[in-house]
């Protein structure tokens, strides 16, 4: 097993970075493999619950649900999250608000880091 940590910086529905790095994870998770998953700038809004995609755009929040429900960890940039006005409240179930210490622990720990 092969632990990935995934550094999204790259907000969804704009470009097509943060739905592959998503997809990554699930495939990821699905051949046996660990994520951990840092949302970093942009990529912050992944992390805003109650998302309404146009019906023709994939879910994120929903797509990051399901991983957490797989047990991958997600953080948020906290910082990055003040600076866009999103408030911890704000964020799907599971997603924790953490300093970039969390993000220097977890490119130690991990056996490959992927930035998106």
């Amino acid at each position: 097993m092969v632990t990935f940590t995934l550094i999204i910086n790259e907000a969804p529905y704009q470009k097509e970075r943060a739905y592959t790095a998503l997809r990554f994870a699930r495939t990821a998770v699905f051949e046996g493999h660990k994520t951990r998953i840092f949302l970093i700038e942009n990529g912050v809004y992944i992390a805003k619950k109650d998302q309404k995609p146009a019906a023709d755009q994939s879910n994120f929040g929903a797509f990051l649900e399901d991983l957490i429900r797989d047990d991958q960890e997600v953080k948020a940039c906290v910082v990055c999250l003040k600076a866009r006005g999103i408030a911890e409240n704000e964020l799907i179930s599971g997603v924790k608000a953490v300093t970039l210490n969390d993000l220097v622990e977890w490119t130690v720990t991990s056996d490959k880091v992927i930035v998106f």
